[in-house]
C-alpha cells in the first residue's frame, strides 16, 4: 500500500514572523536541565544559515510520531542566531512549541575544533562536511545536560522521517554495543579505509597493548577479509548514551582521528566523520532494518555493486528501464514506499536545485514504484509560503555566520 504524506501546514504570516524574532533576539536561550524521564529525544546538529532541511526533518518527525511519551527534538547549533532559527521554526510550526529547541552551548566547538581532520584543509574534498557540528552525534553522552538521558535518537538533517521515530528506541541495543545502525551491504569497509595500513597499524601497536587486548583488537578489526565487512551509515543513529560512555567510544574515535593524521599514508581515502566512526564501531552496533536509513538519495550515480544488492532485495530490470538508467546514472531507489526514513546524502541536496520539475527525470535520484525524483518526496515537507519565509530568515542569519 503506498504511503500518503501527511504534511503540517504552515500558520505563521510574515508579520508573526518578524515579530517573533524581535521578540526572541532580546532574551538568551534557556532550555531547563533535562532530567531522567521517559522521553523520545531526537537531537540534529547544524551550523548552516540555510534552515530549510532543518526545518524540513523536524517537520517530517513531528508529522509521523505517534509516541504515548513526550517527544524532544534538540538542536546544536551556533548561539550567534540559535534564537531566531528556534523562534522562526516554533512559528511556522505551532505543534513543536514544547517539543523543539536549540542548544548552543552543550557542544564543545572549540575543543572538536582542535582535533586532527576536523576542520577543512586543501586536501578535503567535501568541505561543508569539515566543521565541528558534524561530529555532534559522538559527544551526547558527554554533555552534561543530557546526563539522564540513557538513550537517544540522532538525526543528519537531511532526512525526511515518515515513520514514527520513537518505535527506534526500542531497537537499542544488544548487550555490548552502544548504537544501532542500518548496515549497508552495498558498500564496504574498503570503499573508506586502506586495509592494508590499517594491519599495519593494528600491527604496529601490538606492543603497546597486553596481548589479550591485541587480541581483541585483531580480532574485531582483522579477522575476516574487509572487502566483506558491510558499513554503516551515520546519519541515522539510535544511542545507548550509558553503554557509549562505559565503552569510551569517542575516545576511540578520536584515536583513529588522530592515527590518520600522523600516518606515514592516510588511513582512509574519503569522508570525514564517517571513516573513524567505521573503525571505532566495527562489530560492536545492532542492527536496524533497512528502511530505517533509505540512504544516497542526493546522488546522481550509483555502482555496480549497489544495483546487485537492489536486484537480489528484489528490483527488477524493467524498473531500471523505466528510471532511464545507463551507465551509472541516475541513482535509483526503488524501494522508498516502504521506507521509514530517507536519507539524502551525497551533493545533490533537494534544496539546491529547486523543486523538481519533469525536465529533471534523468538527471537526479529517482524513487519508488512511481519512479518519480526523489527530491519530490524531500519537497512534500516544506510548503512555498514556508520556504519563502525560510529564505529570508537566511538572510538575516548569513551576516551572522
Amino acid at each position: 500500500m503506498r504511503r500518503r504524506s501527511h504534511v503540517k501546514k504552515v500558520f505563521a504570516p510574515i508579520w508573526l514572523i518578524t515579530v517573533t524574532l524581535a521578540i526572541s533576539s532580546q532574551y538568551p536561550e534557556t532550555h531547563p536541565q533535562v532530567v531522567q524521564t521517559d522521553e523520545v529525544h531526537v537531537f540534529l546538529a547544524s551550523s548552516s544559515a540555510d534552515i530549510r532541511p532543518l526545518f524540513v526533518a523536524v517537520n517530517s518527525t513531528l508529522t509521523t510520531f505517534a509516541g504515548d511519551t513526550k517527544l524532544r527534538i534538540i538542536v546544536f547549533m551556533p548561539p550567534q542566531y540559535a534564537s531566531i532559527v528556534e523562534a522562526s521554526i516554533i512559528g511556522l510550526l505551532p505543534d513543536a512549541k514544547g517539543s523543539f529547541s536549540i542548544d548552543s552551548t552543550s557542544l564543545d566547538v572549540k575543543r572538536i575544533s582542535q582535533l586532527p581532520g576536523v576542520l577543512p584543509t586543501n586536501k578535503t574534498k567535501r568541505k561543508e562536511l569539515a566543521n565541528a557540528y558534524n561530529f555532534a552525534a559522538y559527544y551526547i553522552a558527554s554533555m552534561t545536560k543530557y546526563s539522564g538521558v540513557s538513550k537517544a535518537i540522532y538525526l543528519d538533517t537531511d532526512v525526511v522521517v515518515l515513520h514514527d521515530i520513537s518505535e527506534l528506541l526500542r531497537a537499542c541495543c544488544t548487550a555490548g554495543t552502544a548504537v544501532a545502525v542500518v548496515e549497508d551491504c552495498s558498500q564496504t569497509l574498503d570503499t573508506y579505509v586502506d586495509l592494508a595500513r590499517l594491519r599495519e597499524e593494528v600491527r604496529e601497536h601490538k606492543e603497546h597493548l597486553d596481548p589479550q587486548s591485541f587480541e581483541a583488537e585483531q580480532s574485531r578489526l582483522l579477522s575476516s577479509d574487509g572487502e566483506s565487512i558491510c558499513v554503516f551509515n551515520r546519519g541515522i543513529l539510535v544511542l545507548d548514551l550509558t553503554a557509549w560512555r562505559k565503552l569510551g567510544i569517542a575516545s576511540e574515535i578520536e584515536r583513529w582521528m588522530r592515527v590518520h593524521a600522523t600516518s606515514t599514508r592516510p588511513l582512509y581515502f574519503q569522508g570525514v566523520s564517517q571513516p573513524p566512526f567505521l573503525l571505532a564501531l566495527l562489530r560492536r552496533y545492532t542492527s536496524l532494518d533497512l528502511a530505517w536509513n533509505t540512504r544516497g538519495l542526493g546522488r546522481g550515480t550509483i555502482n555496480a555493486r549497489e544495483i546487485k544488492s537492489l536486484i537480489a532485495q528484489g528490483m527488477s530490470t524493467v524498473y531500471l528501464e523505466r528510471a532511464g538508467f545507463k551507465g551509472d546514472r541516475p541513482f535509483v531507489s526503488p524501494f522508498t514506499d516502504v521506507s521509514k526514513i530517507l536519507h539524502f546524502n551525497g551533493r545533490h541536496k533537494p534544496w539546491l536545485n529547486g523543486r523538481p520539475t519533469s525536465k529533471m527525470k534523468g538527471s537526479t535520484a529517482v524513487c519508488g514504484s512511481d519512479v518519480v525524483p526523489c527530491a519530490t518526496l524531500w519537497w512534500n515537507y516544506i510548503s512555498p509560503e514556508a520556504e519563502g519565509l525560510l529564505n529570508q530568515i537566511a538572510l538575516l542569519i548569513k551576516p551572522l555566520y
